[in-house]
């Protein structure tokens, strides 16, 4: 066992290497550079030399993939943002991390307290309404996308019933949010409900449908 896992730690390693790569020579392949414009204006010329110097984007290509991984291994730094003065990627990746956590934690919940009951039940009723109704429902959450779900949540309970904010986090939420244990607020249910809701229907599917098909071959065993 202890084998398994350190051989698959080590392939691992070159297929990390291979996705940093190639999402590093994709963001230079794109046209353009992140200091051609910035809002409507163009930068002039010298500005965006120094700013380009600044940032290691006038060396060759292969010595700013040198630097990266350098500063990515050896520092576990992810560079500067180019969308915001004096930030760094480690930081907005910090200030966002636990809210992300919070949300994946709390559909994960919500997948389990509807996917669990539904698919036993549907088990239990195997062939009846209930079954079939826990069937569909959970085909269906498998079926929708988070991308079409999530707006269609937003245009009927944030624009047409005004329930929920529509976008953002509320105020002050790097004081109020930071940890990855929920704060119980009436700020943050309210933000948090609709991508938790997005998030967790499709597990609830997913649930539903192991737990069904895990009971269903458990009943089937002579004991």
């Amino acid at each position: 066992m202890i084998s398994y896992v350190i051989r698959r730690l080590l392939w691992s390693l070159p297929v990390l290497f291979l996705i940093v790569l190639v999402t590093f020579l994709l963001a230079k392949a794109l046209p353009g550079g992140p200091f051609d414009r910035v809002g409507d204006k163009s930068l002039p010329e010298s500005i965006r030399v120094a700013i380009e110097k600044k940032y290691n984007l006038d060396k060759p290509l292969v010595t700013q993939f040198g630097l990266y991984i350098r500063d990515l291994v050896i520092n576990g730094d992810l560079g500067p943002s180019y969308s915001y003065r004096n930030r760094t990627v480690n930081d907005l990746i910090s200030e966002t991390l636990p809210i992300s956590a919070q949300i994946g934690i709390l559909s994960v919940l919500l997948g389990a307290i509807i996917g669990l009951p539904a698919g036993i039940f549907g088990a239990l009723r195997r062939n009846t309404w209930v079954d079939y109704l826990s069937s569909f429902i959970a085909v269906l959450g498998l079926s929708v996308p988070n991308l079409v779900l999530a707006p269609l949540l937003i245009y009927l309970f944030s624009v047409k019933l005004g329930w929920f904010p529509a976008a953002r986090w509320g105020v002050n939420y790097k004081e109020l949010y930071f940890g990855f244990i929920p704060p119980m607020t009436a700020d943050f249910w309210s933000h948090a409900a609709l991508p938790v809701i997005t998030l967790g229907t499709g597990i609830s599917a997913t649930f539903a449908r192991l737990s069904r098909a895990s009971l269903l071959q458990t009943i089937r065993e002579d004991y």
